[in-house]
């Protein structure tokens, strides 16, 4: 995943951080198959895959 962080000129404690998936890592089947295996476990706010 790459990452860009952006910060506040005016509170400089306050950042957004946002991850985006690359394609040739396969990051959304793994995503999927991480919600999957917490669902199987009863993990509240778990549905399964997205």
């Amino acid at each position: 995943m790459e990452h860009m962080t952006f910060q506040l000129y005016d509170d400089p404690d306050l950042k957004l951080t946002l991850y985006r998936p690359l394609p040739d890592e396969e990051t959304d089947r793994k995503l999927a198959g991480l919600l999957q295996n917490e669902a199987a476990k009863g993990r509240p706010g778990t549905t399964g895959p997205v």
